[in-house]
């Protein structure tokens, strides 16, 4: 609902709305006009913003890409390294944002209610649990 201007941060006003508030508009108006300005007739009044909580971060690390035997000279195979370490990290791009998409503590709030009515971690995506361990 409300407008993202960064990753870490969403916009609850801009300038406009600010000084357009009722009740607070004309206070925020009188006390802009006392700082100086930069240009005439140009009142700066910073945007309100709030700071977004942490989602978690997803990470994954392909296997090693050995080039120790790989000639820089030969462009066609240097050419087939890359783009098969591209499609590599596509792939893992891909699988890292659909495990984001479906897992259900991917926001702090929900992480933290889990955390403190269980004590004990929220469990991670799929992809990063080793059901061969279990």
């Amino acid at each position: 609902f409300l407008p993202q201007i960064a990753d870490s941060f969403r916009m609850v006003a801009d300038s406009n709305d600010i000084l357009n508030a009722p009740i607070v508009g004309d206070y925020v108006q009188q006390r802009a006009s006392l700082l100086p300005k930069a240009r005439d007739n140009e009142t700066f009044v910073a945007p309100l913003s709030i700071p977004q909580l942490p989602a978690r971060f997803y990470f994954l690390f392909g296997k090693p890409v050995e080039t120790f035997n790989l000639d820089y000279k030969d462009k066609e195979e240097c050419q087939r390294v890359y783009e098969s370490i591209r499609r590599d990290v596509e792939v893992g791009i891909d699988m890292l944002l659909a495990e984001r998409d479906k897992d259900p503590f991917r926001e702090y709030p929900a992480r933290l209610f889990y955390e403190t009515v269980n004590q004990k971690p929220a469990p991670l995506p799929d992809l990063f649990t080793n059901k061969d361990k279990e």
